[in-house]
């Protein structure tokens, strides 16, 4: 059907036709109910675009759209009583529903595509349901899970600004409003830092990088490096609230912190020298927990990225933190002893709870993976599970509100085929695993269920062209189980 529509636009610039679906209509997500009418809907350079109060966002947002994909420039125009019978009109409405609703209900008639919601919110997902697809059709959806999300770790490979807009392009298509954006780690730090200009100085350069398998010692031979400005990251969280999406940051710590500590080596345990890491896995450098200059350095690193991100998540990682460092220094031993702990798993705790007391200074609230509750509990932070169920049960029981993150089906690195092409991190998640997951069915009526979050570790993957192959199709199947419940899913979808 789309091909069909490309097709006639690049024929006609000037006009688009939509002809009716006799069996199916394919959008992602899956609205809440569709009913399927007689006869197609004309746009072209006449259409007028008319908008309520408020919508201006979503309307302007689909003017651009038309213009930059179909050479469309349509107007704004007067309301549909008042406009001309010979002209479409696409009338972006406010419905009686609550204003925080985000759910939509989207009309087309051979004379009026309308889109109705209590917000603009609302009106923008049904925008992005018109952009897949317009088929004549009366539908209705409801909101999916509160937390829509997608990671991308931009730490191992680092992707510019310019693409990344095209990214949350895609996610804003598939109706995602979370982007968690990994920007540091063992092996690069992306994100400029006013106070600490050696972050990107050294840490967001590595002199080479593995390109064989965890083990092989086959590099590339070629630095990577690279940062984003202050400027870019705030011109990225604006482009990126406009399509509603919230941009959430995350600083790794206290471990995969080995560019932080490349870079400021009094943040480590031993002192160095320490180098931006050019292969995998986890590594036993940590930040070290015993000294006060470790918790002043991340003060100010959090000051700067509130600055920069309005979320009111701020994530701060806190997964794979080997002990070994901590258990050698005398000073987080010396810490240990000051503070009454028994181990250094409780040292992390420790750890994690002052950390967590900056980010509430901040006036945010913190989120780490599920490690973060390890040793003692964290009241007051969201966990995003990444290593099965029990953890997050365990969340849920001591009252955590949670994301459903878990490594399969939710890391979209790991391989989709049995016969890759080229190396792949992980294991065999296949496009029938992402579709058919459903975390959400069994706590229907747990409200600290936040949502779900699916993850791009990219640590093999180094170009767009890589990036997109691994998250396609499978994004579009991450998207159904975020919005839609497993009974309105067909697994036949999955292959369409």
């Amino acid at each position: 059907m789309m091909h069909k529509i490309i097709l006639i636009l690049f024929l006609s610039l000037l006009c688009m036709q939509v002809f009716p679906q006799p069996v199916a209509v394919n959008i992602i997500p899956r609205p809440q109910t569709v009913s399927l009418k007689n006869g197609y809907f004309t746009l072209t350079q006449n259409t007028k675009l008319h908008a309520d109060a408020g919508f201006e966002n979503s309307s302007s947002f689909f003017r651009q759209y038309l213009h930059k994909f179909y050479a469309l420039d349509i107007t704004p125009g007067a309301s549909p009583k008042e406009g001309s019978r010979h002209e479409t009109i696409i009338s972006l409405k406010r419905s009686q529903a609550s204003a925080n609703s985000k759910a939509y209900t989207l009309l087309v008639s051979p004379e009026e595509i309308e889109i109705r919601s209590g917000s603009d919110t609302g009106i923008f997902y049904g925008i992005q349901t018109l952009i897949q697809l317009l088929p004549v059709v009366k539908n209705a959806e409801k909101a999916g899970t509160s937390y829509r999300g997608i990671h991308l770790d931009v730490a191992r490979h680092f992707f510019d600004t310019a693409y990344l807009k095209k990214f949350i392009d895609l996610l804003a298509l598939h109706k995602f409003n979370k982007f968690h954006w990994h920007l540091t780690d063992d092996q690069g730090w992306r994100m400029e830092v006013k106070k600490y200009p050696n972050l990107t100085v050294t840490g967001s350069c590595r002199d080479q990088t593995l390109l064989g398998r965890f083990g092989s010692d086959v590099y590339d031979g070629m630095p990577h490096c690279g940062f984003y400005t202050v400027e870019e990251m705030k011109g990225l969280v604006n482009y990126a609230a406009r399509r509603y999406i919230t941009i959430i940051p995350e600083i790794d710590m206290p471990g995969h912190t080995t560019a932080a500590l490349a870079s400021y080596p009094f943040l480590g345990c031993t002192k160095g020298p320490y180098k931006v890491s050019q292969t995998w896995g986890v590594h036993k450098e940590v930040m070290c927990a015993g000294n006060d200059s470790t918790y002043e350095f991340i003060k100010e690193v959090l000051k700067e990225v509130a600055g920069i991100f309005p979320s009111t998540l701020i994530h701060i990682g806190g997964d794979e933190v080997p002990k070994d460092r901590w258990k050698a220094c005398p000073v987080c031993q010396a810490r240990k002893k000051k503070e009454g702990l028994k181990n250094e798993d409780e040292l992390q705790s420790y750890f994690i709870n002052r950390v967590h007391r900056l980010v509430r200074e901040l006036g945010r609230t913190m989120i780490g993976w599920d490690e973060i509750l390890e040793g003692k509990n964290v009241p007051g932070t969201v966990i995003m599970n990444w290593r099965g169920r029990k953890f997050a049960d365990e969340a849920l029981r001591l009252g955590h509100p949670v994301i459903f993150s878990p490594d399969n089906p939710m890391y979209l690195n790991f391989q989709q085929s049995r016969h890759e092409d080229s190396v792949t991190q992980g294991g065999y998640n296949p496009l029938e695993n992402v579709y058919g997951y459903d975390p959400i069915k069994s706590n229907t009526a747990n409200e600290l269920v936040l949502g779900i979050q699916a993850n791009l570790w990219t640590e093999y993957i180094a170009s767009q062209a890589k990036l997109e192959y691994m998250a396609l199709p499978r994004l579009s199947a991450v998207a159904e189980a975020a919005w839609s419940s497993q009974d309105r899913r067909r697994q036949a979808d999955a292959a369409t």
